[in-house]
């Protein structure tokens, strides 16, 4: 499990200490610990959906970081290779309204395609509603407590998951 002060996790050279740091959210209104987790994760490649460049670390909170590995070993099992996301820390309120967005507290991953290791690859936007994005939505909620999908908002999460609040 990740610590609040500091965790291990995969890293290009084996096992590395990660440690955390204080922030603060504006849209919290207070500091934040966060860890700022490196990639890949759990075996899995992380790149940003924006421009597919590789993600190098994935600034989260602790309990962030540990749902988000189990998560991406859950991925690897399914021969994912590769997971493209929207972001993790964002300090701002939620889209529609004046609360703060889980992303402020960094406690929200936002997952939008994978590739699997046969090639091939699976976008929210085009495939919703697959077997493996209907496992993948399960799967999530035994590690978030807010899963939200396009069954839940098809305007604003139409091309992504967002799997806030871990458990």
């Amino acid at each position: 499990r990740w610590d609040a002060r500091t965790a291990e996790t995969e890293g290009p050279n084996g096992a590395q200490a990660v440690k955390s740091r204080v922030i603060y959210s504006k849209a919290l209104k207070r500091n934040i610990v966060v860890v700022d987790m490196p990639t890949p994760v759990s075996g899995v490649v992380m790149r940003y959906a924006a421009n597919g460049l590789p993600t190098r670390t994935m600034t989260c909170s602790g309990v962030l970081a540990n749902a988000i590995r189990a998560y991406a070993k859950w991925l690897k099992s399914q021969g994912i290779l590769c997971a493209y996301h929207m972001g993790t820390f964002s300090d701002r309120k939620t889209r529609k309204g004046t609360s703060p967005s889980d992303h402020a507290g960094a406690n929200a991953w936002d997952l939008s395609k994978v590739f699997f290791k046969d090639g091939h690859s699976s976008t929210v936007s085009k495939h919703w509603g697959s077997p493996f994005w209907k496992a993948a939505k399960a799967k999530a909620k035994e590690l978030f407590s807010h899963v939200v999908t396009p069954d839940e908002d098809k305007k604003l999460h139409k091309d992504h998951m967002h799997l806030g609040r871990p458990v």
